[in-house]
């Protein structure tokens, strides 16, 4: 039984958090950058958003020891969370131009 729970928390934990990575570097923007600092960006986003997860994943440890009560953990997943919020508006508004773009062109 524990295989089978070690393995079931394994693939969600790595669907997450390439969905994570991906989601977070799809940020960056494609049209305007040239090749090399694209890439470079894009490890920088991917390295905060790992940072960030590891973030998350701690400040849930600390607020599940604490029932709750520590400041530091409601820190610690704040900022991941307004980072995730922000990487989703921000591909939301990308995807909406990209969509206006592709149908004044058409």
């Amino acid at each position: 039984m524990d295989l089978v729970c070690e393995v079931l928390v394994e693939f969600f934990a790595e669907l997450f958090c390439e969905a994570f990575l991906s989601a977070s570097t799809e940020i960056v923007p494609y049209e305007k950058l040239p090749r090399k600092k694209r890439e470079k960006y894009k490890f920088i986003v991917a390295v905060v958003s790992v940072v960030l997860l590891v973030l998350l994943v701690i400040g849930g440890i600390i607020l599940l020891e604490t029932n709750g009560n520590s400041e530091l953990g409601k820190i610690l997943i704040g900022f991941p969370t307004v980072y995730i919020l922000t990487a989703v508006v921000l591909m939301i508004k990308k995807l909406r131009k990209r969509k206006k773009r592709n149908n004044f062109n058409q």
